[in-house]
């Protein structure tokens, strides 16, 4: 007889004809909310099991340069960053580290990544757990909504989850939120491009795009564009199998276009200011790609193979180890007949993840992140590991029952190869898979299916647990403790230094005078931690250091009285040296051979040097310099020559020279005599706005020494005024005689243009849905 009935994410239906009989699959991609709440609280319970388990033990290792970015960039950029946004202040610049830095411009802050509301209400620490949290949640749930849409039953699409959400990948980034962010929403954005490639109308494709946007606002822009990658082969293949010409065609690339305006288009506010910010850094494809996170890496294809099967994770996790239970379903994914379409696209994107991953693991192009072309290899075993359990663990009443010892047997066969050739590690995970599958075979009855999904994930926690777990600690463990250490001497510190900065010298790994100390402590420091330079900020660090800047530690937490260049800080308003007991100037003194440097009482047990010859933040100039190039800028600023209290060096290519020129006396060699001093104060200081009042005996120049960037702006007395690159990487203003106002904002183009684009772009994929709620009934 006709009849129906539904089947996993199925509508089976079958219709009798003479002594033919019609199977056709329908399907439909119902989501049930009772099964998926239940998933949802599965989740709950068990992320918090596997992030304490795997980052957060007891007994770890206090001091590693594998977690050194966790406290010495991380936590002190989401302190302050959601620390202002608390108080009611969009961070656009940081004033507190680098003599100033663009803030929003460092995609890793994600300031406007929803995912990152703990940081807004919760204390750092607390929010570094309690996001890390939320990822696993939303990780094994929308991987549980793509598994769905695929067609597999709600608990082997949970059982992918599981092998996604707990992953080697994923355990070697939760603790760095970008990227944790990014994993939560790469399999809702395949669910989302899935979707729209079965129904293929707007709606449809303005939530892809919507996820898509979410997904590069993380900043992660590595794992953004390989997963762009891998959903383009949902929608492209859509476009092959239509003439071309035809209606059809037309409305399916028009949802493309879709997806891919909205995306970029509601990201902008975020990647606009990224790009405009990176054209300018020393090292752009470093910074622009993300964060990069520690994790064992293979070095070659057999290396990878290895580290697929064995999970001693020798204080990293393997970022290739997905688990034994997944590897043992995978082969049988071929015998599930109505998915087969999706497990040669699975297949694919397994295979080739890890085929480029190992090509590229020794010379990345453009140094692209080896890890981010893993995902589509855990991406692709989770998702095959979910259909091959749907076709083994499958009840009688299913209309897939008739061949179901086949499968059976290989997965025997796989365990039994696997438990031959490896060792205890793999073999006591092996253990409680045969009886599993050999029960259900023998019995089939859907009652047990709970139980043995059960017995297999947990045997895939259990494994997911021993394989992530790290060796070195998380804030979560010791912050803020750990950073009040040198709290009394950062206080003292902070009045001595008389409105400048100062300088942190300590070892590299010590927490509590970190490179980024300003943005803990409320003081101005003179570098930075993880802080991408920009050319002219790497030239200057590489003469003040004496070696190049390198990105596995902070250039300044080592700086010692021997450095060569130690002349240029006090071109940096930098007031006072602060250095830990155990730090570099511990022992010997001051030998730069011209700074006038003096130690003072110390405070805490922390050595305090201050350097008396260091200018003022804000100051006067009755002279300028002209030089082309930091180098010969570089060199006038270090002569014992050059007197930096009447004259300042600014670049030929700074677009307010020609103003400089007409300045009676201001260029230098136009005028001999000294004139007397004039008076220059700070008057209001906030992130992106700061007042200096100056009185100026004639006209000459206000050098600011705060960094300059392009996106700030000068006013005198209410006027625009262009503003000069001066002394190699500050601010200055030409200032004619008088007294004079003289304010500076922060407003860069690059915002603006952002804010516009993801405006109007929201503004557009919401109007429609407007018109429909507005429309009467």
């Amino acid at each position: 007889m006709p009849g129906a009935e539904l089947r996993g994410a199925a509508f089976v239906k079958w219709t009798r004809s003479s002594d033919n009989i019609e199977l056709a699959i329908a399907p439909t991609y119902r989501y049930g909310a009772l099964p998926l709440f239940a998933i949802a609280v599965l989740f709950i319970i068990l992320a918090p099991a596997f992030w304490n388990e795997t980052q957060a033990r007891a007994g770890a290792v206090t001091e590693a340069y594998e977690n050194a970015d966790l406290y010495h960039y991380f936590y002190p950029t989401y302190h302050y960053a959601f620390g202002r946004l608390r108080d009611g202040s969009f961070p656009l610049w940081n004033p507190r580290q680098l003599c100033g830095t663009p803030l929003l411009a460092d995609a890793r802050v994600g300031v406007l990544q929803p995912l990152n509301l703990p940081f807004l209400f919760l204390p750092t620490e607390q929010a570094m757990a309690v996001h890390a949290f939320t990822c696993l949640l939303l990780m094994g749930l929308f991987f549980t909504l793509l598994a769905r849409a695929v067609g597999v039953g709600y608990l082997a699409a949970m059982l992918g989850g599981m092998v996604y959400a707990f992953s080697g990948f994923s355990a070697a980034a939760m603790s760095r939120p970008p990227l944790a962010a990014a994993l939560v929403w790469t399999p809702l954005l395949l669910w989302a491009v899935r979707e729209y490639a079965h129904r293929f109308d707007t709606a449809a494709a303005v939530i892809a795009g919507m996820t898509g946007a979410l997904l590069i606002l993380t900043g992660s822009y590595a794992i953004a564009l390989v997963v762009g990658a891998m959903a383009a082969l949902y929608t492209v293949q859509s476009l092959v199998v239509v003439e071309r010409g035809s209606a059809e065609f037309a409305k399916r690339a028009r949802g493309l276009f879709v997806i891919l305006g909205v995306a970029a288009g509601v990201s902008a506010a975020q990647w606009v200011p990224t790009l405009a910010h990176a054209l300018r850094l020393d090292d752009s494809p470093a910074w622009i790609w993300g964060p990069h996170t520690p994790a064992q890496m293979p070095a070659s294809l057999g290396e990878f193979f290895a580290h697929i099967i064995l999970s001693t994770p020798e204080g990293q996790p393997r970022a290739a180890y997905v688990g034994i239970v997944p590897l043992v379903f995978v082969p049988v994914s071929i015998f599930h007949r109505h998915r087969r379409r999706d497990v040669v696209l699975y297949a694919l994107l397994a295979a080739g993840g890890i085929l480029a991953a190992a090509f590229f693991a020794w010379r990345p192009p453009l140094q692209f992140p080896v890890l981010a072309l893993l995902l589509p290899f855990v991406i692709g075993v989770a998702l095959l590991a979910s259909i091959g359990a749907d076709r083994v663990l499958i009840a009688k009443t299913s209309f897939r029952s008739q061949t179901i010892w086949l499968p059976v047997l290989v997965v025997l066969l796989a365990c039994a190869a696997m438990f031959v050739a490896f060792g205890a590690d793999v073999r006591r995970y092996l253990v409680p898979i045969v009886p599993v599958v050999l029960v259900f075979a023998l019995f089939r009855a859907r009652v047990l299916l709970p139980a043995c999904y059960t017995l297999l994930c947990a045997t895939l926690l259990i494994d997911a647990i021993n394989a992530g777990r790290t060796i070195y600690t998380h804030p979560r463990q010791d912050a803020p403790a750990c950073y009040q250490t040198y709290a009394l001497a950062l206080s003292s510190a902070r009045d001595q230094s008389l409105g400048g900065r100062i300088v942190p010298s300590a070892r590299n790994l010590d927490r509590g005078l970190t490179a980024n100390v300003g943005m803990l402590a409320s003081v101005n420091a003179v570098g930075g931690s993880g802080i991408p330079f920009t050319r002219d900020q790497a030239d200057w660090w590489a003469r003040l250091t004496g070696e190049e800047p390198r990105r596995d530690r902070s250039p300044d937490s080592a700086l010692t009285p021997r450095s060569p260049g130690s002349r240029l800080l006090r071109y940096m308003a930098a007031r006072l040296v602060v250095a830990a007991p155990q730090g570099p100037m511990y022992e010997g003194s001051w030998e730069d051979g011209g700074s006038n440097v003096r130690e003072v009482t110390p405070v805490g047990g922390v050595r305090m040097f201050v350097l008396d010859d260091a200018l003022p933040r804000a100051y006067w100039v009755p002279r300028a310099r002209v030089e082309v190039g930091m180098p010969s800028t570089i060199d006038t600023l270090m002569s014992p020559e050059f007197d930096p209290a009447q004259s300042c060096v600014v670049d030929a290519q700074s677009k307010g020279i020609e103003k400089l020129a007409n300045q009676s006396g201001a260029v230098e060699g136009t005028q001999s005599a000294s004139p007397p001093s004039a008076t220059c104060s700070i008057e209001d200081v906030s992130p992106e706005r700061v007042v200096v009042r100056v009185d100026a005996p004639r006209a000459g120049v206000t050098v600011l020494c705060d960094s300059y960037d392009p996106g700030w702006g000068a006013s005198i007395d209410g006027v625009r005024t262009p503003i000069l690159k001066v002394n190699g990487i500050f601010r200055g203003v030409a200032t004619p005689e008088g007294a004079h106002e003289i304010v500076f904002t922060y407003r860069p183009w690059s915002v603006y243009i952002g804010y516009c684009m993801s405006g109007l772009v929201l503004l557009a994929a919401l109007l429609p849905s407007v018109r429909t709620l507005a429309r009467p009934a």
